[in-house]
């Protein structure tokens, strides 16, 4: 069992999309992060740590951190995995501010990287994930959906910081980048939206 690191976003999801796809919901973040990195890395200020264990040449954990944020660790077909990931970020990293993973995996991470460095932990947040696999029509609903304009900037940032304490009891990103960056994105977006008529 081996640690495999990427420093090409594209080849990394090239090697890790089957495996990631194989339980999407479970992994929607580490999918939407690596789309993120290839479209648009100025995104991250420092470099991401990229990481596939494998074993036979099967995958059988794939990690991600784009610092100053979390470590993402996927589902792990075989734990011994984790001690093997916990060794190699120790030597990238002094130490890391938490991992979101699955409870298991999350468990078996922190105790590891404690047993190897110390770093002291608890638990922050329980996160869950919700797959939909039936909409149900709602009826008698006003209202419509719309695209937010520059000028909502400041609504926008209010409702991702109530969001932010009600979901994870903190605010933990720098909200005014990010409410801009979303604006200015669906702006760029629907301003090069191409129509075909038929």
């Amino acid at each position: 069992m081996k640690v495999y690191r990427f420093q090409n976003a594209t080849q990394f999801y090239a090697r890790v999309k089957d495996y990631l796809l194989n339980q999407e919901a479970l992994h929607n973040l580490l999918l939407g992060i690596s789309h993120a990195l290839i479209k648009n890395p100025e995104r991250f200020d420092e470099k991401p740590y990229l990481a596939t264990v494998e074993a036979n040449g099967n995958i059988v954990a794939v990690a991600m951190r784009t610092p100053p944020r979390l470590l993402l660790l996927s589902q792990i077909k075989d734990f011994k995995a984790v001690e093997i990931l916990a060794q190699d970020l120790s030597i990238s990293y002094q130490s890391l501010p938490g991992v979101n993973a699955p409870t298991d995996e999350a468990q078996a991470f922190t105790l590891a990287l404690h047993s190897l460095t110390g770093q002291s932990y608890q638990l922050k947040v329980a996160l869950r994930v919700f797959q939909l696999k039936k909409v149900q029509p709602i009826s008698q609903i006003t209202g419509y959906l719309r695209l937010a304009t520059e000028d909502e900037q400041e609504l926008l940032k209010n409702w991702y910081e109530a969001f932010s304490l009600e979901a994870l009891g903190s605010i933990e990103s720098d909200t005014e980048r990010w409410v801009k960056r979303v604006v200015s994105k669906v702006l760029l977006t629907f301003g090069r939206m191409k129509y075909r008529f038929q």
